[in-house]
């Protein structure tokens, strides 16, 4: 106990002196706080800045909003195509590209705390950027839609899409047209372990007449 008191009377002594400093550059400041521990001085130079509330940590953070504003001044014209390179790059992808028809189809996530569901993307050339051909984050409703599965009919016109709303084993099937990039008025309801089979204009599916509310839910 008597080392212990030994060595932090020191350090308190310290950070009074610091206080009254660190007015004059708080961008360079250290103080010359020492700790002993087992016998073995660690220096610890940036002890003032543990108190959150501190003028001198306060005046600190001004500073370095000063600094950050002339940078971004000076570099405001890199920052458009920087952002585009983020914006190509911080994504999230799930599984492999797959090639179905004339497109390819990707599903991925960006970092983005609105969109909390993975969205399917498509281009008809790898080189092409992706284009967004369902996103389940801007269905209405306020449930949590999550693309479960999807098909692609064999012209390539429509796009199937089996949606789970928050989890749910339950599935709703809607189709779009991704020509007009528009969503036709049908949905499917009841449907459950069900694939989605095009054939001609249309496409084979299972759904229940009326929910089940058995062991299965």
């Amino acid at each position: 106990m008597k080392t212990l008191l030994y060595t932090l009377l020191p350090a308190t002594f310290c950070l009074i002196t610091v206080k009254t400093h660190a007015q004059t550059d708080v961008l360079h400041l250290k103080s010359d706080v020492v700790d002993t521990f087992f016998g073995k001085a660690v220096a610890d130079p940036y002890r003032w800045m543990e108190n959150l509330g501190s003028d001198s940590v306060k005046q600190w953070l001004l500073e370095q909003k000063k600094i950050t504003k002339v940078e971004e001044k000076r570099m405001s014209s890199r920052f458009s195509n920087a952002a585009l390179a983020i914006d190509q790059r911080s994504a999230f992808k799930f599984k492999d590209a797959e090639k179905t028809g004339p497109y390819y189809f990707q599903m991925m996530r960006k970092d983005n705390p609105f969109d909390p569901s993975p969205i399917l993307y498509y281009r008809e050339n790898p080189n092409y950027r992706w284009e967004e051909a369902f996103n389940p984050n801007e269905i209405s409703g306020g449930n949590n839609f999550s693309i479960e599965k999807w098909k692609l009919s064999d012209d390539g016109k429509y796009l199937a899409v089996a949606l789970s709303s928050g989890g749910s084993d339950w599935l709703e099937i809607r189709v779009r047209n991704l020509e007009k990039r528009m969503d036709l008025k049908d949905k499917i309801s009841q449907v459950k372990f069900s694939s989605i089979v095009w054939w001609r204009d249309g496409f084979f599916y299972a759904r229940y007449q009326k929910k089940y509310l058995g062991p299965a839910e």
